[in-house]
């Protein structure tokens, strides 16, 4: 894929983006163009297209993978209308590359310069990828902030800077090791994505997961901790309590003895949510709770593998982080 962009003209500083759920394609498309030095940005595939052009039309990206449609609790939504009407609306785009994520043909006519991702990958080409060497602070992703209050805005994040600060996440924080499993539950739109990517930083594998956590029901990631052998979960505080609403219970239900650790970010877990997860799911696991921004790709505050968690409390600030920590009167 790398070979395939370089072909094409893409360059370092250009920017790749995607309109994509969390697939492989996705993290294959990532890592091919980051390695020549282009600037990776990406919308997740449940977004409409206004708010996709909000967000690309600011960067004029020249490349964009996307995908036909995606899968959410058992119902099929095909985006290829969103994709074309994107594609239309930000001309910069030269090239366009259709991922059949509905297994079916994706129609390539309907989009303006596509060819498909199984196209390319079976065209062979030169495997060897040949990673640009580039200054330190050489931008590596486009991330964007919600949009709650206008325009999304786009933040330009550094190379070195993102991966120094969730490698130092991901192997001291975390813990995480070339034997782990990593799943969490998120799409390419939030910043725990490019998390999640970082760990593959350390030889840790992943596993990706697109849709709803609790379609067909509740055991849903449960069941693929299980057979996929998974020992790091991430989720939500909101996941945690809709399990803890319905009386779910996933250590009796599942074989979870490959689970060493969850990590749970979002929003605030109270006390209960924690008391749930060591009553309700494993007694001996690393319950991490982190909190971060997506201004700095990671996190300000969160686990300390070798101290103790107390219920409802981060364990401590991230390791280089200067902050500050307030009550509800404003006084430290």
């Amino acid at each position: 894929m790398a070979g395939w962009l370089r072909e094409r003209g893409v360059r370092p500083g250009d920017r790749v983006a995607g309109y994509l759920p969390n697939v492989v394609e996705t993290a294959i498309a990532m890592l091919a163009a980051t390695s020549l030095g282009a600037v990776w940005a990406c919308c997740g595939a449940e977004l409409g297209p206004n708010a996709v052009l909000d967000r690309l039309s600011q960067i004029r990206p020249k490349v964009l993978f996307a995908a036909d449609g995606y899968l959410y609790k058992g119902r099929e939504f095909d985006i290829l209308p969103s994709v074309a009407k994107v594609v239309d609306g930000v001309p910069s785009i030269e090239k366009v590359v259709l991922v059949s994520n509905l297994g079916r043909d994706v129609g390539i006519e309907k989009v303006r310069g596509s060819v498909t991702f199984d196209e390319l990958v079976g065209s062979g080409g030169d495997a060897e990828v040949k990673f640009e060497q580039l200054p330190a602070d050489h931008p590596v992703y486009v991330m964007f902030t919600s949009g709650t209050t206008g325009k999304p805005k786009c933040m330009v994040q550094g190379a070195a800077g993102v991966l120094v600060n969730q490698l130092k996440e991901v192997l001291l924080h975390a813990d995480l090791k070339k034997t782990d499993s990593v799943i969490y539950i998120t799409s390419p739109s939030w910043m725990m994505w490019n998390w999640l990517m970082s760990c593959l930083g350390v030889g840790s594998s992943i596993v990706l997961y697109d849709g709803n956590p609790n379609h067909p029901d509740w055991g849903a990631m449960w069941n693929l901790v299980e057979q996929e052998k998974i020992s790091f979960l991430g989720c939500s505080a909101s996941y945690i309590n809709y399990l803890r609403s319905i009386l779910a219970n996933p250590g009796k239900a599942y074989d979870l003895s490959s689970l060493r650790e969850i990590s749970q970010t979002g929003s605030p877990l109270s006390a209960e949510g924690f008391e749930w997860v060591y009553d309700n799911v494993k007694a001996d696991l690393h319950l991490n709770s982190i909190s971060g921004g997506t201004d700095i790709n990671g996190c300000f505050a969160g686990g300390v593998p070798v101290q103790p968690v107390y219920a409802g409390e981060l364990q401590a600030p991230g390791l280089g982080m200067k902050i500050n920590v307030y009550d509800e009167n404003g006084k430290p």
